[in-house]
């Protein structure tokens, strides 16, 4: 008599490929099954409890883990398909060869589908995105040397007597005050002088002496 049989499918979310394995059913009221992926980056586990079967089964649409809890008429009767939270779309089927083995095909169309979406879909922006990041380099660079070129007036402003675009006003005023001084200093040292001057013309012509 021929040993009944399950298989158990699903998506690899590791490499990408699909995998399908059988296991008896005898072996699955037993100890449940484990179902793992050649690459061994994945693997379906089936815990039975007597009565329900916990399911934990790889992702290859989101990349997660999920966990289902299925009765043993679902697991060992007919053929169970389990779906992805993320993407509403089925991942995992357990049932004959033939009803997965179909499923399982049509699962890996489905995500090449997407893969190659996920693909096209940043290329279409790819050359503005690129310019954009060419532009925003570019105003990073500018940026860059406008502070430096900034950072660089104020320390020549603080450490030099030069008039600068920075400071060139009160330099100016600085200089008409310092000019003004100079004059009003010359034009006492002057009136000092003429004052001089006219006291000395003055002791020269004394009165004059008369003469009888």
């Amino acid at each position: 008599m021929r040993e009944e049989m399950r298989t158990f499918g699903y998506l690899c979310p590791k490499c990408g490929k699909t995998v399908m394995k059988a296991r008896s059913v005898f072996a699955l009221e037993a100890s449940g099954a484990e179902v793992e992926c050649d690459c061994g980056g994945s693997a379906l586990t089936a815990v039975f409890d007597g009565e329900r079967y916990q399911l934990t089964v790889p992702c290859g649409l989101c990349g997660g883990t999920h966990t289902a809890v299925c009765s043993r008429e679902q697991v060992l009767e007919g053929a169970v398909a389990l779906a992805c939270a993320e993407t509403k779309q089925f991942c995992c089927f357990i049932g004959p060869e033939g009803i997965v083995e179909k499923n399982l095909r049509e699962l890996e169309i489905l995500a090449e589908k997407e893969k190659r979406q996920e693909i096209n879909l940043p290329a279409k922006y790819m050359a503005r995105l690129n310019a954009y990041r060419k532009r925003y380099r570019a105003a990073l660079v500018v940026c860059a040397f406008l502070i430096v070129c900034v950072a660089a007036m104020f320390v020549i402003t603080a450490t030099s007597d030069n008039a600068t675009i920075l400071n060139y006003e009160s330099k100016l005023i600085d200089r008409y005050e310092h000019w003004e001084e100079e004059l009003k200093e010359r034009e006492a040292k002057v009136r000092e002088r003429e004052e001089a001057a006219g006291i000395s013309v003055q002791n020269s012509h004394g009165p004059e002496s008369t003469q009888e």
